[in-house]
């Protein structure tokens, strides 16, 4: 599949897409749905009004890319690469997160239902103003992560490493931590444990 095909006005339906490179494009107002990109280079684009259903993407580079106002339903990333992604007022339903290297993504003014993160690479991520139900995280590095005006509870972090995390602490109330992540965040509470 060529560019022009890509980034034209039809919506991309059915396809398998591997070993291409699509850079740098502005693609609105389209739907990509039943499509699996393998080995793809979707890196520096820009996704505004786009609806995604049932897309895997696996082995993908999508680093610097910005979803706006997207709906991404029953979407499986795996093993990609999104360093720098921004998801701004976004729907996030069913989304996937499998072994990837997610580092500074910032996930902004958006609604999260059924996202599960595993053995994947948040640091220095951003989660500003989500509203969340059914956020899983299992084996997440979430080191100097921001979580603002967030709610956490129910939120199961015991698996993850939350090093020099930074929540709000009226955001602590309910999330579920190990021993050892308790003492971590009780930094955050200004509290000096003595042995």
């Amino acid at each position: 599949m060529n560019k022009s095909t890509f980034i034209s006005e039809d919506d991309l339906l059915n396809e398998n897409i591997t070993n291409l490179n699509y850079n740098n494009l502005e693609i609105s107002n389209k739907n990509i749905k039943i499509c699996l990109f393998e080995y793809t280079d979707l890196s520096n684009n820009i996704f505004e009004n786009v609806f995604f259903e049932k897309v895997e993407f696996t082995n993908c580079d999508l680093s610097n890319t910005k979803f706006i106002d997207c709906n991404l339903r029953d979407i499986k990333f795996t093993n990609c690469k999104l360093v720098g992604t921004n998801l701004t007022n976004c729907h996030l339903t069913k989304v996937i997160f499998n072994d990837s290297l997610c580092k500074y993504i910032n996930l902004v003014d958006s609604k999260v239902r059924e996202l599960k993160i595993n053995n994947s690479d948040f640091t220095e991520c951003t989660f500003y103003n989500i509203i969340n139900k059914d956020l899983i995280f299992n084996n997440v590095k979430l080191i100097k992560s921001e979580f603002i005006n967030t709610t956490l509870e129910g939120i199961d972090f015991s698996t993850c490493d939350i090093t020099n995390i930074k929540i709000p602490p009226k955001y602590l109330k309910g999330l579920k931590v190990n021993m050892f992540q308790a003492l971590e965040l009780s930094k955050i509470l200004g509290l000096e444990i003595i042995d």
